[in-house]
């Protein structure tokens, strides 16, 4: 009999993993579903690297984001559904600038999102041109800056 289950997050990467039973059971194996990771929501911790001058990777986000820090997001497919908004969830203690910076095998874009300040983590929405095919995505911290980076999802 099959089923399935859903994990409480995305994996990347090698992992181990382990499966517990309360009774006997004939096991025989698992499959994973690769998602499409350029709609899904992503955490800011899962970027491909965080580099930069002054940033914390708190338990469910990057905290403290300032100077000149750059979030990579490689293997970003969007294929040619198009995308045409990002909504970021984050907490910024004054309005930040973030510069959005996608670089695809044809055309690059880069766009300035001014982030208004929240005492809370919340999320809020911008327009973008449309984004098709395979892109690295990358979100640079201004000098200035202090943000709390949870994730984001492209629409």
């Amino acid at each position: 009999m099959e089923n399935t289950f859903y994990l409480p997050r995305r994996l990347f990467g090698k992992k181990n993993l382990s499966f517990m039973f309360e009774s006997d059971l004939s096991f025989e194996g698992f499959d994973f579903v690769s998602s499409r990771k350029a709609f899904s929501r992503l955490n800011a911790l899962d970027a491909s690297a965080i580099t930069g001058d002054s940033f914390i990777k708190a338990c469910d986000a990057v905290e403290k984001i300032g100077n000149n820090v750059t979030l990579d997001f490689e293997d970003m497919n969007f294929g040619q559904e198009p995308a045409s908004e990002i909504v970021i969830c984050g907490r910024a203690l004054h309005e930040n600038s973030i510069q959005l910076v996608i670089t695809g095998e044809e055309e690059n874009i880069r766009r300035t999102l001014a982030f208004k300040s929240s005492k809370d983590y919340e999320e809020q929405l911008f327009k973008l041109p449309e984004i098709r095919g395979k892109t690295k995505v990358s979100f640079i911290f201004l000098p200035g800056s202090c943000f709390d980076f949870k994730s984001f999802i492209f629409r």
